[in-house]
């Protein structure tokens, strides 16, 4: 019988330097050359969440196990930023062999990021203790409470930023390369270099969103959520490039070139600014 061979560790390429205005607009500008199919797996995904969601007895434990295809929503963004080909309907992708996978880390990390939540809700119970005491003991609680729901948004945000891309590596790696807790140490060693980079760019992300929900909440459905997971595959892209990038029409390596036209067929990203995620 042969042996079993273990798959070469999954490792992605040398990130260039992360500017958050910089990433910020080249992910606006990707949303609209791509909305059609970064919307439309957005909707897919929430659309089947909701459907699942109403069943009776099972909707809320089934719906919580349906995480995954906001991960595979964002990929498809990932592929499309990368220049290969990328369809809405792909996301059901997800319910493959790294489903179980892609589903742990999505939970841990979002454990991680509740466990920053936890200091916002202490700020918010001091806010209503200090307004129902009155007086300047009250005053010097409200305060308290302000400050401590501020800096638990920041730590929220810290968390999101060094933890939100491990789901996507676990999902972009060849099977068997990259395990789960490799996936959550490899973000958050990645991203420490430009940590308050990153931290500005949601924090641009969050002003976008909260915009959006004012449009009825409709806005949030079809520019906010789409915008964050062209910011999601923009940040991934350009923090995790492909090692050896290929040419998705003839499969030239183009790391042999300056350039993102590939010089053998001619093809160049639909988006002058994709070149950027393999910088």
């Amino acid at each position: 019988m042969p042996s079993y061979v273990r798959p070469t560790p999954f490792n992605p390429g040398v990130c260039g330097e992360f500017r958050a205005t910089e990433r910020f607009s080249v992910a606006w500008s990707f949303l609209w050359a791509n909305w059609g199919l970064i919307a439309g797996a957005v909707l897919l995904a929430w659309v089947i969440q909701v459907v699942v969601s109403v069943i009776p007895f099972i909707g809320g434990i089934a719906g919580l196990f349906l995480a995954p295809l906001m991960t595979a929503a964002s990929y498809q963004a990932v592929l499309a930023f990368r220049g290969q080909p990328a369809k809405a309907g792909d996301i059901f992708q997800v319910f493959g062999p790294k489903y179980w996978q892609v589903f742990v880390v999505t939970l841990l990390y979002n454990l991680g990021v509740m466990v920053a939540v936890i200091p916002m809700v202490v700020g918010i119970v001091l806010f209503a203790a200090g307004a129902s005491q009155g007086g300047p003991v009250g005053a010097a609680i409200i305060a308290v409470g302000i400050g401590a729901f501020l800096l638990a948004m920041v730590g929220m945000l810290y968390v999101q930023a060094r933890l939100m891309h491990a789901p996507l590596l676990i999902y972009d790696a060849p099977a068997g390369s990259l395990d789960m807790i490799e996936s959550l140490k490899m973000s958050w060693n990645r991203t420490g270099p430009f940590a308050w980079s990153l931290l500005g760019f949601l924090l641009l992300m969050a002003l976008v969103a909260t915009g959006t929900i004012l449009l009825l909440g409709v806005g949030l459905l079809l520019i906010g959520i789409p915008f964050a997971m062209a910011c999601t595959a923009v940040a991934y892209c350009t923090l995790f490039p492909q090692a050896s990038p290929l040419c998705p029409k003839c499969g030239y390596d183009l790391s042999r070139i300056g350039g993102p036209r590939c010089p053998e067929c001619g093809w160049e990203p639909p988006l002058s600014g994709a070149s950027g995620g393999a910088a």
